[in-house]
Order: C-alpha cells, then structure tokens, then sequence
C-alpha cells in the first residue's frame, strides 16, 4: 500500500465507528465486526485498489475479505472494488492512447 500512497491498519472496531461518525465512512459501520482492517488510499484510488488485491491474492486463502469501501464519498461492495483494481491505471490508460 505504500507504493500506492496509502495505509493498511488494523483497527478497533469501536475506534473506527466513533471515527467514523458523520463521515462517508459511517456507512460502512455495519462491517466494524470482528477483526477489521482499514485501507486508506490518499491519491490515486486504482493503484490502492490493485495494492490491496494483490496483497489479498498473496495471503492464505480465505484469512483475508474485503467487506465494502467508500470511494468519492460513495459505498462500494466486494466486487465493486475487484472491478475497481482490475481497472486500468492512469498511465495505462494514456499508454493506451
């Protein structure tokens, strides 16, 4: 996640909901349960979404899920954010181009 410009922090869940409280993160209060870990991405949201999925894929199967994101203020699920990772990048984009 560095090399993405973001965090990856395990956090206490009654922390993170208090935090989270009149934020776009509230939405996600729900996930807060069990053992949780935040990723923060600061600059580029695909190339935070790529470092997390490959991350995931090196893990053990099964140790590590993604429950749901807020990307531009809006809620995202699971899926949403494998899509988002399997987006080009920007500089792939314009090398496209």
């Amino acid at each position: 996640m560095r090399e993405a410009d973001g965090q990856f922090q395990v956090v206490k869940n009654t922390l993170a909901i208090k935090a989270a409280k009149g934020t776009a993160v509230e939405a996600l209060e729900t996930h807060f349960t069990g053992p949780v870990a935040v990723a923060i991405g600061y600059d580029d949201m695909i190339a935070s979404a790529k470092a997390l999925s490959d991350f995931f894929k090196k893990a053990p199967e099964g140790t590590l899920k993604v429950k749901g994101a807020i990307a531009d203020g809006k809620q995202m699920d699971a899926a949403a954010v494998e899509k988002l990772a399997k987006t080009p990048s920007l500089p792939e984009t314009r090398a496209m181009l």
